[in-house]
Parts: C-alpha cells; structure tokens; sequence
C-alpha cells in the first residue's frame, strides 16, 4: 500500500527503467529511499482527510456501515449517493452502473480514508 508520494514516485521510477539507472550509475546507496520517506512524510495519502468536512466523513460511515452490516444489496440510493460523494471528493468521473467490483472499489477507498 502507497503511504504517500514518495512510494507512488518509486512505482513509476521502477516501471519506467529510472530507479534502475540511477542504481547504476550512483550505486545502492543513491539517496532514494531517504527522499521516498521524506515525499511520504511531506504528501502522506492520509493528507486528504483534512479536506473532508464532518458531514462527508459522517455520510460516508453510513455507507460503509450499512455495507459491511451484511446487507448483500445495496439500495439504488445508497449506490447512487456513494458515487456522487466519491466523484464530488476525488474528481472522478464514475457512474453509477451495476458492476460490482466499481463499487466494491469505491467502498474499499472510502475504508482506507476512514482508519
């Protein structure tokens, strides 16, 4: 799990072939992971839920309590007012559809804002 920037940072250094030509040319010992914790430290992912008033948290609680009740159907309502609060947060265009797993995801995002 990405603590923060720094984390998400070495992901695409990783991918991209960068942090393995930094290694070569620096050596083990180049600097990143000092810099990682640092960027984690400056821009944790926890960063967020600053920006989300009491009445946000509160409605998203509901939703995951009332998930995680055992309630194998989830209401229109409920489904539909877990989109919009997850796209009016984080900018993101999801739709309400009967996909499963898109909302499964949308649950586990708000789960890891609520520890």
């Amino acid at each position: 799990m990405n603590k923060g920037l720094g984390d998400t940072l070495e992901k695409i250094f990783k991918i991209t072939g960068i942090k393995s030509l930094v290694k070569a040319i620096a050596g083990d010992d180049c600097g990143c992971d000092k810099r990682k914790k640092k960027l984690n430290k400056i821009v944790p992912y926890s960063y967020y839920k600053v920006l989300i008033s009491e009445d946000q948290l509160s409605i998203m609680r509901q939703i995951v309590d009332q998930v995680d009740n055992g309630k194998n159907k989830v209401s229109k309502e409920l489904h539909t007012a877990a989109i919009m609060l997850h796209n009016e947060l984080f900018n993101t265009g999801k739709k309400v559809t009967k996909c499963g797993s898109c909302f499964t995801d949308t649950i586990k995002h708000f789960k890891k804002i609520l520890k």
